[in-house]
């Protein structure tokens, strides 16, 4: 070889020694819920985007169906937000926030780890919300609907066991269905 192909080579292979190992994405897990106290100001635009890209700022790219309903009968509308990504959903679904305002900001009130749509809101109620349906398959469990009442705090965290409890599908319209518009989140 030449001078400067030996040259050549050796900044190639300095180059390459230089180089990031190649990224894998990370093994998917779970969800974790957002603390209760995590609030943003629900006057700032996009406020209730900027309420569930802060529970999922590791999230990566998301995207995500959004309803709003006032479930509590205070007067004010609670957000029920589906998230999807490949860093927040897995073989049992996507997490769904219920959201409330509470003051000038966004409080978590739910976290369910692994639901998918259609979401219904019923018109029975416990503890003075409204029990919400989610549709639930894959991750070796069955497919199907659970009921999950709120219990004073919280509704049930994980559709596919207890306290939720299976039901047949409502005869309702939806209030996030399949077919809802999608949105990135910034």
């Amino acid at each position: 070889m030449t001078v400067p192909r030996l040259t050549s080579l050796a900044i190639l292979l300095g180059l390459a020694a230089c180089s990031p190992e190649p990224q894998t994405a990370p093994e998917l897990t779970p969800a974790i819920p957002a603390p209760a106290d995590a609030a943003v100001p629900a006057s700032a635009p996009s406020a209730l985007e900027a309420a569930v890209r802060a529970a999922y700022a590791d999230g990566g790219a998301l995207r995500y169906q959004a309803a709003t309903l006032d479930l509590n009968s205070d007067g004010a509308d609670e957000a029920v937000v589906y998230l999807m990504g490949p860093f927040v959903c897995g073989s049992g679904g996507c997490p769904t926030l219920i959201l409330t305002p509470e003051g000038e900001a966004w409080r978590t009130v739910s976290t369910l780890t692994v639901s998918r749509q259609p979401i219904w809101a019923l018109d029975s109620r416990s503890e003075g919300w409204r029990d919400l349906v989610v549709s639930v398959s894959g991750g070796g469990g069955p497919s199907g609907q659970a009921r999950l009442a709120f219990d004073g705090q919280t509704y049930p965290t994980n559709p596919t066991a207890p306290p939720a409890e299976p039901v047949p599908a409502p005869a309702t319209p939806p209030l996030i269905a399949e077919t809802a518009p999608i949105t990135d989140l910034p």
